[in-house]
């Protein structure tokens, strides 16, 4: 239900404690294009855009519970929020209303519960989902270079955009994508889900399985698992970075090629 920003001198402390949520807040995602600039979402449906001084901006809301969120890493306006109602939803902040909706991702068959996109391939991202699957989507058209459209202190009124009484009609405006690719293989729940950073085309994901797999995001359903990592005995929900994974996993008895299951 709350959003707390702290700052560090010799101990961490509090600068605020943001209380715009009624529910939990499951994801917090600073802008890197515009380090002011916050979104969070809640298992109360609403996703919100807001500075670090707690101002809300920008308050959308969804059919379901909100999950994750990730911006865009080249676009400072654009972001994408996981819904429970088994879509994902591609929002511009320059534009009001139903014209903010740039995207409804459809095809999960659960809640989506983690977005990311990718930082190396233009206009893709990334969803892992409680349907057990991985969804590749990489066919949306957003300008990559639009600059900015409430920079840094100078934010307008907090604006409340209903999705409850105007998503079908903005919907039915858009473009309904389902996604390129989809990779299976975890048997439980999907969580975290980080692309790496260097090479374009690897995602690694975790899951309630207690697995840790890698995938190659140009191949689809099990062929697309390169390796799993076993081991845990619960849920996974770390994201560890990919290249320590990848360094010291390889040589050890519970790292296993999906084919050895």
């Amino acid at each position: 239900m709350r959003v707390t920003l702290f700052t560090h001198t010799r101990v961490w402390q509090p600068l605020h404690k943001l209380t715009h949520h009624n529910d939990s807040v499951y994801s917090v995602a600073w802008n890197p294009l515009g380090p002011r600039l916050l979104l969070s979402t809640s298992g109360d449906g609403t996703a919100c855009v807001f500075d670090e001084q707690g101002t809300v901006s920008r308050w959308y809301r969804f059919p379901a519970g909100c999950f994750g969120c990730s911006w865009h890493p080249t676009n400072p306006n654009v972001f994408v929020v996981g819904c429970a109602d088994h879509n994902s939803y591609v929002y511009d902040i320059s534009l009001e209303n139903g014209d903010a909706l740039l995207y409804q991702l459809r095809g999960h068959s659960a809640r989506v519960f983690h977005t990311v996109w990718s930082p190396r391939l233009a206009n893709t991202l990334a969803t892992g989902s409680d349907d057990k699957t991985i969804r590749v989507w990489d066919r949306l058209e957003i300008d990559e270079e639009a600059p900015a459209a409430m920079p840094p202190g100078r934010h307008p009124a907090a604006t409340q955009i209903d999705n409850d009484v105007d998503i079908q009609d903005a919907v039915s405006k858009k473009k309904q994508v389902t996604a390129c690719r989809v990779m299976n293989g975890h048997v439980s729940y999907v969580r975290p889900v980080v692309w790496h950073t260097e090479i374009p085309h690897l995602i690694l994901s975790g899951s309630w399985d207690g697995t840790i797999r890698l995938w190659d995001a140009r191949k689809e359903g099990k062929d697309a698992n390169i390796f799993t990592a076993k081991g845990h005995v619960a849920d996974v929900y770390v994201r560890e970075r990919l290249r320590e994974l990848e360094h010291n996993s390889l040589n050890r008895s519970t790292c296993t090629h999906p084919n050895a299951d």
